[in-house]
């Protein structure tokens, strides 16, 4: 099964939708990315022989909260993740990862975390991670690719990106062709030079 990997920006809006606050949205991440690493397809085999789902790592023993729904589905994930917290008197501790501290480093403004949501809405603060694109055209396609890659992943990223540079060079051939055929640029007069020779 191919992984589908979330960042920290994309997890904490997500968490923020399911219920949780902007400050229990950057803890969200912190155990997300401790649990599964942003996978949402992650599935673990535990010793009592119980297993851990998705993106929150949801055990099997919350079978009553979750029922027939798809825990690989991200919100869904966090939605059951949310009851299971309000569940245990809104607090995190049925995640291992929280309580041995490994979310800590996974949190968002952390070494490892990525973006730090705005705390008003869980939104990343756009100022803190704006792409340099003070660079031309190739700074911005760069730029467009990385953060591309950050949300979805390297290879929609990738092929956003390629999708982009296509249609800016389609964009360049007709603004040559248009000069072209209008004689406005030195291209056009060697193309009219060329004729007549020819």
């Amino acid at each position: 099964m191919v992984a589908h990997m979330l960042g920290a920006a994309t997890i904490g809006n997500m968490a923020v939708k399911a219920g949780f606050t902007a400050d229990e949205a950057r803890t969200v991440v912190g155990i997300a990315m401790a649990e599964s690493g942003g996978n949402i397809t992650a599935i673990n085999h535990n010793a009592n022989g119980s297993y851990d789902f998705g993106l929150m790592q949801i055990n099997s023993i919350h079978k009553d909260l979750y029922g027939s729904g798809n825990l690989f589905d991200p919100q869904f994930n966090l939605l059951i993740a949310h009851k299971i917290y309000v569940a245990a008197g809104n607090k995190f501790t049925p995640w291992v990862t929280y309580n041995n501290g490994k979310y800590k480093d996974k949190m968002p403004g952390s070494v490892d975390g990525g973006l730090i949501p705005n705390p008003a809405n869980g939104i990343p603060d756009a100022a803190a991670n704006a792409p340099d694109i003070t660079n031309g055209i190739a700074g911005a396609l760069s730029a467009v690719g990385n953060a591309l890659n950050k949300q979805i992943g390297t290879a929609v990223g990738n092929a956003i990106t390629v999708l982009v540079a296509i249609v800016l060079l389609i964009l360049g051939v007709v603004i040559l062709l248009r000069s072209q055929i209008t004689g406005a640029t030195p291209l056009g007069k060697v193309a009219k030079v060329a004729k007549a020779v020819g």
